[in-house]
């Protein structure tokens, strides 16, 4: 150790700029890991926000037909929603009606503030307004008394009321989510045919096509694969770079440390206890580096993957 310490004391320079190197090569390699902390963190998400395997607009629904399509085979479970296109503030957007109180998909998530009382209340995305602002939707004024959303809607700016209130104008829900026993694609299908068939005995319909979310996937799977993707290849370029830079100072060391051998075998040092001695100091910036770089890389996937 004395003598790791003493080699230390003569480069310190070069020394902590190959450990820096190292870890920031090891560090970097963890970004690799982006898309699957990313797909695990978003999926775990996905579960708990209770997000639908089926996803369809439909015509003005009454809560018989919704309850005709969870008894369906293969149906865990059927809800719906009113979702109302609305002009606030100058602004096209959606009112999304939920029922607060039994809806277990698309699960409401507060980031501050409190759930609606009643039909006169909202939550809304961040950007809406502040909690206690009045909002004017349609002619009719909303008070915000919270802030969140929905997975579904995590990238939209929407207005979040009671189920009733919106139905109330939408004239039934409009919306219909399904959750399925097997979520593979084959038994989405026939479940959507299924829904379908059992929607026309009664004229009513899909008015556009049902959003399939299969083998627990989001419908954001494909941006978040594409960003990971350029995540990962942005972490390449930096290893490679920290690579080199860890190349180049090594080269340095081992130059310094091969005339020292050479003067020492000269003065008849004996060649196995200088290899020792040059494979201490390796292992000792090796260590040190990768005590470094191992966590920076865990930190590094695990930042960038929630961001």
């Amino acid at each position: 150790m004395s003598g790791i310490l003493h080699q230390f004391r003569r480069a310190p320079g070069r020394i902590l700029a190959s450990i820096f190197a190292l870890a920031l090569a090891v560090g970097a390699i963890g970004v690799l890991a982006v898309p699957t902390v990313a797909g695990g963190t978003l999926h775990s998400a996905a579960k708990s926000s209770g997000l639908a395997d089926i996803v369809v607009t439909t015509t003005p629904l009454d809560a018989d037909q919704i309850a005709r399509v969870a008894e369906l085979d293969g149906v865990a479970a059927a809800e719906g929603e009113a979702v109302l296109a609305v002009t606030t503030a100058a602004i096209e957007t959606d009112l999304i009606g939920l029922d607060f109180d039994q809806q277990s998909m698309d699960v409401l998530e507060l980031t501050d503030g409190r759930m609606p009382a009643d039909g006169h209340e909202i939550v809304t995305s961040p950007g809406f307004g502040e909690i206690g602002d009045s909002a004017v939707v349609d002619d009719t004024s909303f008070e915000i008394v919270g802030h969140g959303g929905t997975l579904w809607w995590s990238d939209s700016a929407v207005a979040y009321a009671d189920l009733d209130s919106v139905v109330s104008r939408t004239g039934g829900t409009n919306r219909l989510v399904i959750t399925a026993v097997d979520d593979g694609v084959d038994e989405l299908r026939a479940i959507a045919d299924a829904t379908r068939d059992v929607l026309a005995e009664r004229s009513d319909a899909f008015t556009e096509f049902p959003v399939y979310l299969p083998d627990g996937s989001t419908p954001i799977d494909a941006d978040i694969e594409q960003v990971s993707t350029l995540i990962g290849l942005l972490g390449i370029v930096a290893g490679l770079v920290a690579l080199v830079l860890l190349a180049s100072t090594t080269n340095t060391l081992i130059t310094e440390r091969t005339r020292e051998v050479a003067v020492m075998r000269a003065l008849g040092g004996r060649a196995r206890p200088l290899r020792r001695r040059l494979r201490r100091i390796a292992i000792a910036i090796t260590a040190v580096a990768l005590a470094v770089g191992l966590p920076l890389g865990v930190l590094i996937s695990n930042l960038i993957a929630r961001m």
